[in-house]
């Protein structure tokens, strides 16, 4: 728990980002920061009923090494203790396929990684919608598309994004802490 409350603090007070990429989160910092989002999020809380709340993340079959990034980021952050609404947190890697929708099955997040189209964006969000996951990226633009929160880079530190009318049609009800911290677009 300290360690999420160091991450706010650093990003509080503009903490710059060292990346293997200059225009990326590291791994581990974007996914702490969404994991503290989703422990804003109320509608979470009721809709997981599950022990561990389970994060899909949704990748192109060819960017299955960034994929397994994030679900190694989640194991680690969660082997430190890191949960949300007390539950255990995990990440699973799933290819993006015709399929998808069918194999979502005990998955409460959905996490979209980089270099995916706005046609896939937006295929994906209807899932969200109807399933009531809340939407997760690290790409702003994906919310034009119906992304409901993206953690990005803003003048070199971390930053959160939300998109008000893409969140709650995922389900999310964020608490007004949060909004305040956040950038938020209608």
């Amino acid at each position: 728990m300290r360690r999420i409350a160091f991450i706010w603090f650093l990003l509080l007070v503009g903490f710059p980002l060292t990346a293997a990429r200059a225009d990326s989160i590291p791994p581990e910092l974007e996914m702490a920061i969404h994991l503290k989002i989703l422990s804003f999020d109320s509608g979470l809380k009721e809709r997981a009923t599950a022990s561990t709340i389970s994060i899909a993340i949704l990748h192109p079959a060819d960017r299955k090494g960034a994929a397994s990034d994030v679900v190694t980021a989640v194991a680690g952050l969660s082997e430190k203790g890191v949960t949300v609404h007390g539950k255990k947190v995990r990440a699973v890697a799933i290819p993006i396929s015709a399929d998808l929708a069918d194999r979502l099955s005990g998955i409460s997040v959905l996490y979209i990684i980089d270099d995916v189209g706005s046609d896939t964006v937006s295929a994906i969000a209807r899932i969200a919608v109807s399933r009531k996951l809340p939407l997760l990226s690290g790409d702003r633009s994906y919310l034009a598309s119906g992304g409901a929160v993206a953690v990005v880079e803003k003048n070199n530190k971390p930053g959160i994004v939300v998109h008000a009318g893409n969140a709650k049609e995922c389900g999310m009800v964020l608490d007004s802490k949060l909004l305040r911290l956040a950038e938020v677009i209608k």
